[in-house]
């Protein structure tokens, strides 16, 4: 975080962190380096604790596995890259060498 993000949304998440805070962000720099690394860009937006229903039932899931969580930190496992975490396109892709002249992908 950067700027306006360290002493606004930076603040409320230190004094939060303990309450397993919802955070929601938009239009973040995403980085695999040792795990997944988020930074924010100037036109980035950061929610703390949003008040929706969703939220909520997050915020309550995350008490619920605490000790999953401080296992988590533990152990460090969140710095191990896992492709399995990372969401699927749902398009099908085909390589192109796999592709014969003949053949046409339907768009």
């Amino acid at each position: 975080m950067f700027n306006k993000f360290i002493d606004i949304e930076g603040q409320q998440i230190a004094e939060t962190i303990n309450n397993f805070p919802v955070i929601i962000c938009r239009r973040l720099k995403v980085k695999f380096f040792n795990g997944v690394t988020l930074s924010t860009r100037l036109d980035s937006t950061i929610l703390v604790d949003p008040p929706a229903h969703e939220a909520r039932q997050l915020k309550i899931w995350a008490g619920q596995n605490a000790v999953l969580f401080a296992q988590i930190i533990k152990e460090k496992s969140y710095t191990q890259y896992n492709p399995d975490l990372f969401l699927q396109s749902p398009q099908k892709f085909t390589l192109i060498f796999y592709l014969q002249p003949t053949q046409k992908m339907p768009f």
